[in-house]
């Protein structure tokens, strides 16, 4: 393995970002939280996770590497679903030779707009058995295609955010998807996870 140290006296993510242009992978440190309670990553590591196209590792300082033993967390949307986001976490469980946790978090609509006597699209079950078959349905492939790793469906009810920093707690890695159709933006679960997280974090941006 080749190690070089480089110097850019240019701003810091735009030097992140065009380091990034060519690489599998960019890792940005962190010296621990910053000054709002609670926060783990500051404004340079949030905008290289905006802006990079490929994926971005967040480490806070202290992390330990026996977590590596630990479980590999993904979080996925099923609307968007993404195989840059499996590829990557399955790639990352068999790499670590450890199981791999594949989430949906889950809530039922609000009922503002349905008037009394107009039926409701759906029961709570209903929607849950529909969310487990389309969640079972878009990882078959993967578990085919990585044997090796143990993977398991986790549909949890809550926000997407508090459920993945929750899973994070006894996690190794949490891994989130971003939708570069939005553009330079962080959805606000990925917004929730990179600041509260007990555990590194990867940013996979994805079409």
């Amino acid at each position: 393995m080749e190690i070089r140290a480089l110097r850019d006296a240019g701003p810091p993510v735009e030097a992140l970002v065009a380091a990034a242009d060519g690489a599998s992978l960019v890792v940005v440190g962190s010296r621990g939280l910053t000054g709002l309670a609670g926060h783990l990553v500051g404004s340079v590591a949030t905008a290289v996770c905006e802006h990079a196209a490929t994926p971005v590792v967040l480490v806070r300082a202290g992390d330990s590497a026996r977590d590596e033993a630990r479980p590999v967390v993904v979080g996925v949307d099923l609307a968007h679903a993404s195989d840059a986001l499996f590829e990557t976490a399955f790639e990352t469980a068999a790499a670590r030779s450890v199981p791999l946790r594949v989430m949906h978090a889950w809530t039922l609509p609000a009922l503002r707009g349905y008037a009394p006597g107009v039926p409701l699209p759906g029961d709570a079950a209903e929607r849950e058995t529909a969310k487990l078959t389309a969640l079972g349905r878009a990882l078959q492939p993967w578990q085919h295609k990585f044997p090796q790793v143990d993977a398991e469906e986790r549909l949890v009810y809550g926000h997407p955010g508090h459920q993945l920093v929750k899973a994070s707690t006894a996690a190794g890695l949490v891994l989130v998807g971003r939708p570069l159709r939005a553009g330079p933006h962080l959805g606000a679960t990925t917004h929730t996870l990179i600041r509260h997280a007990a555990c590194p974090v990867v940013v996979v941006p994805h079409t």
